[in-house]
């Protein structure tokens, strides 16, 4: 109901955008009845995936330790 409501909010931003908000709104929904979820590392993820994803990156990149 309400979550496809908020999809059409957005559907006119790029798709990545797009993408990340659904994955946001899926998982606040998982997280809905807990107290105070602690939920800004998974979207960080979700954020960091997705540009990966727009900028073709497949791996970390590997940092050099001297």
């Amino acid at each position: 109901m309400h979550h496809e409501r908020l999809r059409n909010l957005f559907s006119g931003y790029e798709p990545a955008i797009q993408t990340i908000i659904d994955q946001v709104l899926q998982l606040e929904q998982a997280y809905i009845t807990m107290d105070r979820p602690r939920l800004k590392e998974q979207i960080d993820d979700i954020v960091e995936d997705v540009a990966k994803q727009e900028l073709g990156i497949t791996k970390k990149p590997r940092i050099s330790r001297a």
